[in-house]
C-alpha cells in the first residue's frame, strides 16, 4: 500500500505544539504607527520597514531565531528590537535607518 491510512485534520494526538497560541500574540495595543516624527522630521511610508522589523521582533520574541544570529547579522538589530519591545517605535526606526544608511 503506497498511501497510508488517512488521518483527520490537525496535528496528531499527543504531539507538541511549539507555536505560540493566538491568545499569547494577540495584543491590539501593540504595533508600530504608520508614520513617525523624530527631531522635527516627519517620516511617512514606513510600512515595508515597519512590517519587516515587526516580523523580526516576533521571530526573536518567540525564539524562532536566536538573538545570537541577530548579533551576527547586524549588531544594531537587537538594539532596535529592544526599543520595539519597550514601545519606543520612533527611536527604533531612527536607529535602524541611521545605522543602515
Amino acid at each position: 500500500q503506497l498511501i497510508g491510512k488517512r488521518r483527520g485534520p490537525g496535528r496528531p494526538k499527543h504531539s507538541c505544539n511549539v507555536a505560540p497560541s493566538k491568545d499569547s500574540i494577540q495584543d491590539l495595543t501593540f504595533g508600530i504607527p504608520w508614520s513617525y516624527t523624530y527631531n522635527d522630521v516627519h517620516v511617512t511610508n514606513t510600512c515595508a520597514m515597519d512590517s519587516s522589523l515587526m516580523s523580526l521582533y516576533f521571530l526573536r520574541k518567540y525564539e524562532l531565531v536566536s538573538m545570537q544570529l541577530f548579533d551576527e547579522l547586524d549588531p544594531s538589530l537587537n538594539v532596535v528590537l529592544n526599543l520595539i519591545s519597550d514601545k519606543k517605535y520612533n527611536d527604533a526606526r531612527h536607529v535602524w535607518i541611521v545605522r543602515n544608511d
